[in-house]
C-alpha cells in the first residue's frame, strides 16, 4: 500500500480536518525555495551552462511545500520537497563548461576529475510537536514519513589529459538513478520509502530572540530495486577548434537495494528589537558554507519591512509581513537581473486562524 497517494487526497483530509475545531486551530501553507551556483548562474547551472565562467566547486538547491493545519502542540501537513547537490573539482566545471560551449582544452594540461551528486524528489506527511516553556525556550521537532519519487545519486573519479590537438581520459564511476541521463540505461524506476527529522530550538526574551534550526538531522530513504551503474569511463578525441566528450563505459548494470541519506542544512536567526526597528543576524551552514545575513526591520502601520544582506555570494533580502506573520513574503538575489543571478531565495508563508 502506498505511503501517499497524491497531494490532493492529502489537501482535502486537512481540510477536513480543519472543520473541527476540537482539532485544528490554523491553517498553514509555506512554500521556501533556495539555491545556489558557484561556477554560473542558477539558470544556466540548470541549462546548458552557456554563460562566463567563474570559480566554484558546487552547486545546490532547496525547496520545500508544505500544506497542512496545527491545533495547540501538534501540526500535521503534506510535504513535497525537492533536494539538489552537486560538489564537484574546478577542473571538471572547467570541462564541462568547454564540452557545453563548443571550446578547445588547454593544451599540454592535466585535468583532475571529481563530481559528487544527490539528488532526491519525494513526497509525504510531515508530522509536528511544538513546545514551549514560561521562561521562553521552546523546542519544535517535525518527522516528515516520505515516498521517494526521483533518485539521482552518483560520485565519479579520474583524469583527463590534453596534448596539442587530442585528449584522453579515464575515470570510475558509481551511480545511482530512477532514469540514467548519462547511458541511458533503460529500467523501471525504483520505490522509495523513508524518513527524515528537522528540530528548531529558541528562546524569547523581553528584547532577544534567538533560534537554531537544523533540518534533515537524521534522514533516509530505502530505494527498494534501484537501478546501477559502476565501472569504468574511456574518452578520447581531438581538440582542434572545439571539445566534445565521447565517454566509452565498461563495467556492471544491475539493480539493488540503496539508502540514500542528504546532507544535514542548519540555520540560526537572532532578533534583538529596539522600538519600532528590529536589528537581526541571520546564517545558514550547508556543505561546509557559512553564509551570514546581518539585516534590520522596521514595523510600520501593522507591516513588518525587512532588508538584509549576505556577503558571500553578495544576496540581497527583502521581505514584508504582517505583525501577526499570517503572510510573509520574502525574494532574496545577487542581481536585479535574475537570469544571471548565482543566488536565490523565494519564501512564502500563509496562515489562516479558526
Amino acid at each position: 500500500m502506498m505511503l501517499i497517494r497524491g497531494g490532493a487526497r492529502v489537501l482535502v483530509m486537512l481540510m477536513a480536518c480543519a472543520g473541527a475545531p476540537a482539532f485544528a486551530q490554523t491553517i498553514f501553507a509555506e512554500l521556501t525555495s533556495r539555491a545556489v551556483a558557484e561556477p554560473v548562474p542558477v539558470k544556466a547551472f540548470a541549462g546548458q551552462w552557456q554563460a562566463p565562467l567563474r570559480d566554484g566547486r558546487q552547486g545546490w538547491t532547496r525547496n520545500r511545500l508544505l500544506l497542512g493545519v496545527q491545533s495547540g502542540s501538534m501540526s500535521l501537513a503534506y510535504l513535497q520537497r525537492y533536494d539538489h547537490v552537486l560538489r564537484f573539482s574546478p577542473d571538471t566545471a572547467d570541462i564541462y563548461w568547454r564540452d557545453r560551449n563548443d571550446q578547445p582544452l588547454a593544451e599540454d594540461r592535466d585535468y583532475t576529475l571529481f563530481l559528487d551528486a544527490r539528488h532526491q524528489r519525494s513526497q509525504g506527511l510531515r508530522i509536528g510537536w511544538h513546545g514551549a516553556t514560561s521562561s521562553g525556550f521552546g523546542v519544535d521537532a517535525w518527522v516528515s514519513l516520505l515516498q521517494g519519487m526521483d533518485l539521482q545519486e552518483g560520485r565519479l573519479q579520474g583524469q583527463l589529459s590534453a596534448d596539442e590537438d587530442r585528449y584522453a581520459g579515464q575515470a570510475t564511476i558509481d551511480y545511482r538513478y530512477s532514469r540514467d541521463l548519462l547511458f541511458d540505461h533503460q529500467v523501471p524506476a525504483p520505490d522509495g520509502y523513508g524518513a527524515a527529522l528537522d528540530v528548531r530550538l529558541h528562546w524569547q526574551g523581553e528584547r532577544l530572540a534567538l533560534a537554531l534550526e537544523i533540518q534533515d538531522a537524521w534522514s533516509r530513504l530505502v530505494w527498494r530495486d534501484a537501478p546501477f551503474t559502476r565501472g569504468g569511463i574511456d574518452s578520447e578525441g581531438r581538440n582542434d577548434d572545439g571539445f566534445s566528450l565521447r565517454p566509452l563505459f565498461s563495467g556492471v548494470r544491475g539493480v539493488s537495494g540503496f539508502h540514500q541519506q542528504l546532507p544535514r542544512y542548519t540555520r540560526f536567526e537572532s532578533r534583538w528589537q529596539h522600538d519600532r526597528w528590529q536589528w537581526r543576524l541571520d546564517g545558514e551552514y550547508f556543505l561546509e558554507r557559512l553564509y551570514l545575513r546581518p539585516g534590520v526591520s522596521l514595523q510600520q502601520g501593522g507591516l513588518d519591512v525587512y532588508a538584509g544582506y549576505e556577503a558571500r555570494m553578495g544576496q540581497w533580502h527583502l521581505g514584508v509581513s504582517d505583525r501577526q506573520r499570517r503572510l510573509a513574503l520574502q525574494l532574496g538575489t545577487d542581481e536585479l537581473a535574475v537570469h544571471r543571478a548565482h543566488s536565490l531565495t523565494l519564501q512564502l508563508q500563509a496562515r489562516f486562524l479558526f
